[in-house]
């Protein structure tokens, strides 16, 4: 094992990483933090990354911005959600928000102020240390933003309205432990994974958010992040996370494959239905801790750790805006010559692949609000051969209770090679494109222009910008001879 490896046993008993929330709070209760203003501060917050997968960093937003954004965020809700007012929680029954988590959208929020948030110089810096990089090879994501609305105000007293009985029916999903990529993939360094990131056209802003769970170990270190803009303690709800599980993920992924748990997603919750996935998120939140944050603060964890969330039990809102990081150089690095697993993953990403299209319908929120790809429905099966192996018994139920036929892999499958700049320019005029159409555009800064990836555009062709299947390399030789 490597130096930062663990055994999984002794990590699930606890004897490596095994303190608790109150271990590593201040007298106030907030987690230990790292001043993001003092570079020198920011070598001890890698350590502390690189150990427990994830670390706090304060002050990166200053009690203006804080107040800034808390406001953006009303307003974004009050104009999508006629009637709904920020000081009368009495209309809180009107917000009308994107699955169980209190997310604003399902794409990304345009919105000037969060868009100007996303290229903070402290926080670019801070994400630069901790990926190892330099700061113009930092790119970031585009994503929603949450409110969890306070639970704990006096109902009997008409706060909530007349009729509503407990703050409760604002309350977001059950406490939970997930993770936001599919860990056997990941470890497998599945070249399918590749695939499935390349088959994104950027046609609709949602596919922002989507290229989110489309993460390989062959593709770099990605953090997942959420700033803060409003005292975050315990029962304010927010963030868990499982320290140290970055370290041990690879054995896990064994370990739940010795017992029958290997899920065909690209993320991973674990179903109240299922024993074996009942046990495994059980060991998982035992472990968990609730990460308390201050205003203008920015939780930062690797995208291997499992985390979750916790709903807001009372009387203070949260409010939280959502963001990926990862290096530009990963996103474009020739892998060819990387470990490919053939597997059923292949399979997945090719019903993904058939008519290049996502089922939102079937995609779920996680509790860190980040969306995620679902594979579409599968066409027809083709005709089966003249002389079929005889099926075992065992494979005819199994047939029958998955229901989902698997088509041919496309014909040229052999052939793909991955085009990562393509893809980064194609990502780059639809966030062009929908800054533009929001007025976020001007606000644009040059860390800004490298942080968001528009720079590609400066010697793209304008032609490049085109929705079509064959631009995904997979089509058949003949048909792309004219």
């Amino acid at each position: 094992m490597g130096d930062l490896d663990l055994d999984l046993d002794d990590w699930l008993q606890g004897r490596i990483s095994g303190f608790t929330a109150s271990d590593l709070s201040d007298d106030k209760g907030y987690i230990q933090s790292f001043p993001a203003r003092h570079p020198e501060s920011l070598s001890s917050a890698k350590a502390f990354f690189q150990t427990n997968g994830f670390c706090v960093l304060r002050d990166v937003f200053d009690d203006q911005e804080c107040e800034q954004t808390r406001q953006a965020m009303w307003d974004v809700v009050e104009n999508t959600c006629p009637g709904l007012r920020r000081d009368d929680s009495r209309t809180w029954g009107l917000y009308q928000s994107t699955g169980k988590y209190g997310l604003s959208s399902r794409g990304p929020c345009f919105n000037a102020t969060l868009v100007n948030n996303r290229q903070s110089p402290y926080l670019a810096n801070a994400l630069a240390v901790l990926l190892g990089t330099n700061i113009e090879d930092v790119m970031v994501s585009h994503d929603r933003f949450t409110i969890y609305r306070a639970t704990g105000l006096n109902a009997q007293e008409g706060e909530y309205g007349e009729g509503v009985e407990s703050g409760s029916i604002f309350a977001t999903g059950k406490r939970n432990i997930h993770l936001d990529l599919n860990p056997w993939w990941w470890s497998e360094h599945a070249r399918d994974v590749l695939i499935g990131a390349d088959s994104l056209r950027y046609a609709v802003p949602e596919d922002l958010v989507k290229e989110n769970n489309m993460v390989a170990a062959n593709m770099g270190t990605h953090v997942q992040c959420v700033l803060n803009f409003a005292d975050n303690r315990v029962e304010d709800g927010g963030t868990l996370v499982v320290p140290g599980f970055h370290r041990v993920v690879s054995q896990w992924c064994d370990r739940m494959q010795a017992r029958g748990l290997c899920k065909h997603v690209p993320f991973v919750t674990f179903s109240d239905k299922k024993p074996a996935e009942q046990e495994a998120e059980a060991e998982l939140m035992n472990l968990a801790i609730r990460v308390t944050m201050r205003a203008g603060s920015v939780l930062i964890w690797h995208q291997t750790v499992a985390h979750g969330t916790q709903p807001n039990e009372s009387k203070q809102t949260r409010l939280a805006q959502f963001l990926k990081a990862f290096s530009r150089k990963h996103a474009i690095i020739d892998v060819a010559n990387h470990k490919n697993a053939q597997s059923r993953v292949q399979l997945v990403v090719e019903k993904m692949l058939v008519g290049c299209i996502f089922d939102d319908s079937a995609a779920k929120g996680a509790g860190n609000g980040t969306d995620h790809v679902a594979p579409a429905p599968a066409p027809a099966p083709a005709p089966a051969p003249a002389s079929p192996v005889k099926p075992s018994k065992s494979s005819k139920k199994k047939k029958q209770k998955d229901k989902v036929s698997i088509p041919p892999p496309p014909s040229s499958y052999d052939t793909w090679s991955w085009d990562g700049q393509a893809r980064l320019i194609r990502r780059a005029q639809c966030l062009r494109r929908e800054l533009a159409q929001s007025g976020a555009r001007e606000s644009v800064t040059p860390l800004g222009k490298k942080l968001f990836g528009l720079d590609v555009l400066d010697d793209a062709p304008p032609e490049l910008d085109r929705v079509v299947l064959d631009s995904l390399r997979l089509v058949p030789a003949e048909s792309t001879a004219n």
